[in-house]
């Protein structure tokens, strides 16, 4: 069997091979094929449900920030469980995004 082989080059070569290896040659162009079909139909849905305005997961930046303010909320609850014993309540309230009751 002969087949062709293109370097990346450009340059194109055709070889005699034994028909089993031919058959092998074959066999993986055809799952590469079907690999890439697949793959390209997984990307054309997302793309298609992007332009319709669904959002499919978060973006890192934003997966970032969400939990930057979780962790800084914590610790905010966390410093003022601590001062709230301390501190009169029209200043916790207002530390802690509750109503400001200063007059």
């Amino acid at each position: 069997m002969k087949i062709k082989y293109g370097f990346v080059i450009g340059e194109m070569v055709e070889i005699e091979v034994p028909e089993v290896i031919g058959k092998v040659l074959i066999g993986i162009d055809k799952e590469n094929q079907n690999s890439e079909r697949q793959e390209s139909r997984r990307h054309n849905s997302i793309d298609a449900l992007a332009e319709l305005g669904v959002q499919l997961a978060a973006t890192c930046e934003e997966l970032t920030d969400s939990i930057e303010a979780r962790e800084a909320r914590e610790a905010l609850r966390h410093a003022l469980d601590k001062l709230l014993p301390q501190l009169p309540t029209r200043y916790a309230e207002s530390a802690s995004g509750g109503p400001d009751l200063r007059k």
